[in-house]
């Protein structure tokens, strides 16, 4: 059998028990094609090995076509195909330590400003009334991109200034507090949309009434953070990522809290559960990322530093000019 062929009848059998497997196929005809459409039985290991360590290949598309083929040419070896094949050896797969980024305000605001002009291709299927809506959302609740793209809107109570989000991994769901200024642009976004039915369908729905996906907002943002100009223009450097608005959201909320000198011992925890996270241990991860000059103050009410979390210290907070801003 050539491999052509195993490739689409592997494919037909994995539709067929509930798989799209549409990318997978192309990455097996990739496969294909490379080994010039050799016979199944032929393959060696050596010959995945090779294909597998294309210089155009990052780790990450390396575990995937690995586990990919694996599960391919055991699928055969099962069905009498082919003998069993070797595998080559796993590299070690290590965690991405990516630091999250903090968006400066003004950097926020040019991203909003610049949708219009993102979203205005005949082709894109999500308004920029809906990208703008999203991203404020996102900012203003610190959400995550699961819960926001879950809401229904029914989860809106513009009368009663909450939102309620489902946790997918928790699998419970929690009732969030809003400001006016949330609540009145809700309001308009929900009147901007009359074919909405009320009090059902998704909140972010795309023009053709269908929720919008991850994937979608993914591509979306990529192209409006190079309109707006935001992160670096060099392609080796970690980009802004549309989720990071969720730690800007913290670090942001923690930054005017310290300005205003409010209670830290009560408003972090207070933060943890908003925010969605069990243990108030989640939060360090956003008192890392503050200017350096809340750094030793904040030390002081990291839980990592034994003592128990945030205890009621006295806490001398760093002095900041009326001019300073969220950076």
């Amino acid at each position: 059998m050539k491999l052509s062929e195993a490739i689409e009848k592997y494919v037909i059998h994995k539709q067929a028990t509930g798989f799209r497997h549409a990318s997978a196929r192309s990455r097996f005809l990739r496969f294909s094609r490379y080994l010039g459409d050799a016979d199944l039985a032929d393959v060696t290991t050596d010959d995945v090995t090779t294909y597998l360590g294309s210089p155009l290949s990052g780790l990450a598309t390396w575990h995937d076509n690995y586990l990919r083929l694996r599960r391919f040419f055991d699928y055969w070896v099962i069905q009498g195909e082919m003998e069993h094949l070797g595998m080559p050896p796993r590299p070690v797969r290590r965690r991405p330590t990516t630091r999250p980024y903090v968006y400066r305000t003004a950097e926020i605001q040019r991203l909003l400003r610049a949708t219009v002009q993102c979203q205005a291709g005949a082709n894109c299927l999500v308004d920029a009334e809906t990208l703008r809506m999203y991203l404020i959302v996102l900012y203003a609740t610190g959400i995550t991109t699961c819960e926001l793209l879950d809401l229904q809107n029914a989860d809106v109570d513009l009368d009663g200034k909450t939102i309620s989000v489902f946790n997918r991994r928790y699998l419970r769901r929690r009732e969030l507090p809003i400001g006016v200024d949330l609540r009145n642009l809700l309001g308009e976004f929900a009147r901007g949309r009359p074919t909405a039915p009320k009090g059902s369908g998704a909140l972010f729905a795309d023009k053709t009434g269908k929720p919008i996906q991850s994937w979608q907002v993914t591509h979306c943002f990529s192209r409006l953070r190079r309109i707006a100009e935001v992160g670096s223009r060099d392609p080796t450097i970690q980009q802004p990522r549309v989720s990071d608005l969720r730690t800007t959201f913290a670090v942001h909320r923690i930054q005017a809290w310290m300005r205003s000198g409010d209670d830290l011992n009560r408003m972090l925890p207070a933060l943890a559960s908003y925010m969605g996270h069990v243990g108030l241990g989640a939060i360090d991860k956003y008192l890392d990322l503050t200017p350096e000059g809340f750094a030793g103050p904040l030390a002081i009410l990291s839980s990592q530093q034994g003592g128990g979390p945030w205890r009621n210290t006295e806490i001398a907070l760093p002095v900041r000019s009326t001019s300073d801003h969220a950076q």
